[in-house]
């Protein structure tokens, strides 16, 4: 109660109430409270509140993902092959400065040669110099021939290798050197592309046992040799000529070989 009054009554306090509504101070502070209240931010309790947890996936989703994963990681690795390669081509290898074997042609006889010169012709490994050019050397130098067929004889004739021959048939000082470059002959012959394969390390056999054959009497002085393989093994010399003219010279070997081709 009031101190020092009375009590309102109810209608009193009614009327009273009207006109604190009615009041403008009043209404301007419930104005103000109201906009403070529509300005300030709604709580969406749809977006605000805490996300439920994601469902666990699956073995079989596990699996996709992985696959795919390991997809990409291939994808991404893989080198492209449309991308133009820039990267300049590696250098030529440098020309081999070791020299190669010269073959110098000529027309005339072979057999006319001065003492201690070494003459080559092709050979088969069964010891038959029956025809052909072989058959003259068989005439002009029996007992090389007997050596050549004694040493086809033991097996020792191998396709590939040569054979170095010393004088000794007396009148004609000269060495016989025997390519082995066909194991049979006639129609028994190898074929021309085995002929030219055994035909280089045949003819580097035989430099080298001329070189040895030089160091220990300095003798061969001179080196003549027919066109080889072009007679009873059919082979063309040029094919011959390109495989010895292919022949490193090593330390110490002669460094070329006069070919004789004989008179019409």
């Amino acid at each position: 109660m009031p101190v020092g009054g009375k009590l309102k009554t109810s209608s009193e306090q009614v009327n009273s109430y009207g006109n604190e509504r009615n009041d403008p101070i009043i209404l301007q502070r419930v104005n103000k409270v109201t906009q403070r209240y529509l300005k300030k931010p709604q709580v969406n309790q749809k977006t605000d509140a805490p996300a439920s947890p994601a469902p666990e996936p699956t073995n079989e989703q596990q699996q996709q993902r992985t696959d795919e994963k390991t997809t990409d990681d291939q994808a991404s690795t893989k080198p492209d092959t449309n991308k133009q390669n820039t990267s300049p081509p590696p250098p030529p290898p440098p020309p081999s400065t070791t020299p190669r074997l010269l073959i110098k042609e000529t027309v005339g006889d072979i057999f006319d040669a001065p003492d201690n010169a070494v003459l080559i012709h092709a050979c088969n490994c069964i010891g038959s110099w029956g025809a052909g050019i072989a058959l003259a050397f068989k005439q002009k130098y029996p007992k090389a021939f007997s050596f050549y067929r004694g040493f086809c004889a033991q097996g020792r004739a191998k396709p590939g290798t040569a054979l170095l021959i010393s004088p000794r048939d007396g009148q004609r000082d000269h060495y016989i050197g025997c390519l082995f470059t066909s194991v049979g002959h006639g129609k028994r012959a190898d074929a021309p592309a085995v002929i030219l394969r055994q035909t280089k390390p045949a003819m580097e056999d035989l430099l080298r046992r001329i070189a040895r054959n030089r160091r220990e009497s300095g003798f061969p002085a001179e080196v003549r040799m027919c066109r080889i393989n072009s007679g009873l093994f059919n082979v063309p010399w040029e094919d011959s000529k390109g495989v010895l003219a292919g022949i490193e010279v090593e330390p110490d070997m002669l460094t070329g070989v006069v070919v004789y081709e004989k008179a019409e």
